[in-house]
């Protein structure tokens, strides 16, 4: 697997706001094409066990990775495809961020925010035509 294939990649699930080893630890998921234990995780990405076991539990929480029990160890792997990922982590920044911010200012009359407003109300339909197209 390519260096630069993963390198984008990590870079991409950090930009979405993942953490160094939790991006390191999904895009190792993504590319592998079978489960990956935790220390095989550890041998891969080049983190501590401690680490992986951090990463992992976030991923899971946040529905990015899935594990089952296969003989005496967890194996792990992607939830989901990663434009879905992509799209319910838009999904999650529309509705819980954006929305209630744009709600909020639009009770709020003072001028001084209208070119705020105007900025998160374009942000709103970006978010949302990335949503439906999802």
């Amino acid at each position: 697997m390519s260096g630069e294939i993963r390198h984008h990649l990590q870079a991409l699930l950090r930009k979405l706001g993942l953490s160094e080893s939790d991006s390191a630890v999904l895009s190792t998921l993504v590319l592998s094409r079978t489960p990956l234990s935790a220390e095989e995780l550890s041998k891969r990405t080049g983190y501590s066990l401690a680490s992986i076991s951090l990463s992992l539990t976030r991923l899971r929480k946040n529905y990015m990775v899935e594990k089952r029990r296969e003989g005496g160890r967890y194996i792990y792997w992607p939830a989901k495809g990663v434009v879905e990922n992509f799209t319910s982590f838009l999904r999650e920044i529309l509705e819980g961020h954006v929305k209630p911010f744009l709600r909020a200012l639009e009770v709020e009359e003072d001028r001084a925010f209208n070119d705020l407003r105007r900025e998160l109300r374009e942000l709103e339909r970006t978010l949302k035509g990335l949503v439906e197209r999802g």
